[in-house]
């Protein structure tokens, strides 16, 4: 549908790349119609990223003939706005000051790679509004930063945090030391030829301390079974029992506070 030229245009977004626009329309306090030229888009309202609008009026018309396009062999580097199809992609950098809204419409509905985007079933109607893609140019320049009486946000210095650690209600406990294994290291065979020895006292250094090992792990094992036998008298006479059976039986001298160094294997 064809836009007249007595169309109110009830807002006319052109948007940029980001969260920024530039908008025209009543709200804006710049009322538009059809007919409304390309050389009377000079009081926009910008809005940037951070949703603060700029106080100043931007002139739209003096950013499409800023600067003469490259194509034209002036040496120039291009527009600082340009409108473009598609969301910035097939842009038109040059239109004649009487060009309407109404020609930027009709010309473009339903032509080229792409259409201009709107309302279009009000195009013949009352209101309408509709959305042009705006690409920035090399010479693009709005201010970003705005003073703080007319509703810019204040900077806020970055600061880091420090971070302090808390002490935990509950204490760690200490890491208690792996216990060794109570496992026999060497054959049956060879515990037995180790005791044959030992009654001739033809023991070598290692071969004593081999034997001396290998009885005090099964003192250790004889205690541990006894101390949860169900045979009262075996469990409270469990030392003694098991001293009798390893050491003084075999007529060999038991260590030292044997039954206490039994801790390295198991706790009790």
């Amino acid at each position: 549908m064809d836009m007249r030229e007595n169309t109110i245009i009830r807002q006319l977004e052109i948007k940029l790349k980001g969260q920024n626009s530039i908008f025209f329309g009543d709200r804006y306090g710049t009322p538009l119609r059809g007919r409304t030229r390309m050389d009377e888009l000079t009081a926009g309202s910008y809005t940037g990223d951070n949703g603060v609008p700029c106080p100043e009026p931007i002139n739209v018309w003096d950013m499409l003939n800023s600067d003469p396009p490259a194509a034209w062999g002036l040496g120039g580097e291009g527009p600082a706005l340009t409108f473009c199809f598609d969301e910035w992609n097939e842009c038109v950098e040059v239109f004649p000051p009487e060009y309407t809204i109404a020609d930027l419409w009709n010309d473009n509905l339903g032509e080229g790679p792409g259409d201009w985007t709107g309302d279009r079933q009000n195009a013949q109607g009352i209101t309408t509004s509709f959305k042009i893609w705006g690409k920035k140019g090399p010479d693009f320049n709005i201010p970003l930063e705005f003073p703080e009486d007319i509703g810019a946000r204040k900077k806020r210095r970055k600061t880091r945090k420090k971070t302090v650690k808390l002490e935990s209600k509950y204490k760690s406990k200490p890491k208690s030391k792996s216990k060794k294994s109570i496992k026999s290291h060497i054959s049956k065979k060879r515990y037995l030829e180790l005791i044959k020895k030992s009654k001739k006292k033809k023991l070598s250094k290692k071969e004593s301390k081999q034997l001396n090992d290998e009885l005090f792990k099964k003192y250790c094992r004889c205690i541990k079974t006894l101390k949860y036998s169900k045979n009262k008298k075996m469990k409270e006479g469990k030392y003694g029992i098991c001293m009798n059976s390893i050491y003084k039986k075999r007529g060999i001298k038991p260590p030292f506070n044997a039954s206490k160094k039994c801790g390295q294997f198991y706790n009790y």
